[in-house]
């Protein structure tokens, strides 16, 4: 089964992430990036980030994205909208993020650089 696209695993290695696709009980799937690095600010400086997939990807759009461990400011100040769940037998902290989806121009890539944008913005 064909989960992501030619143009996403290219964009996967063709910037070096260790990644790997995840499946459970048949009804989920999902992309784990290893020790993807998150910006100075945070505590650890770098998690494993987890992308649901939905079935129907990529007509179907990507929303929010999950780290484990969940990561904290150095400065102490609250993050707004996360949660804790558990998918593939581990423990995330979701961060509740959206963005309107355009199915031919979003992807794996768009999510990334999306995810990498909240993680910024959430300092400023």
């Amino acid at each position: 089964m064909r989960i992501l696209t030619d143009e996403d695993e290219q964009f996967l290695n063709a910037n070096g992430f260790n990644w790997k696709l995840l499946f459970e009980n048949n009804a989920k799937q999902g992309l784990l990036v290893k020790r993807f690095q998150v910006p100075t600010g945070y505590q650890p400086d770098t998690v494993d980030l987890m992308i649901l997939i939905p079935e129907n990807y990529p007509v179907a759009g990507i929303d929010m994205f999950y780290l484990c461990p969940a990561i904290f400011r150095d400065d102490g100040r609250n993050i707004n909208a996360l949660e804790i769940e558990n998918h593939f037998d581990r423990q995330w902290q979701r961060w509740s993020r959206h963005y309107d989806w355009h199915a031919g121009y979003c992807s794996i890539a768009t999510h990334i650089k999306f995810v990498s944008n909240q993680l910024e913005s959430e300092l400023n």
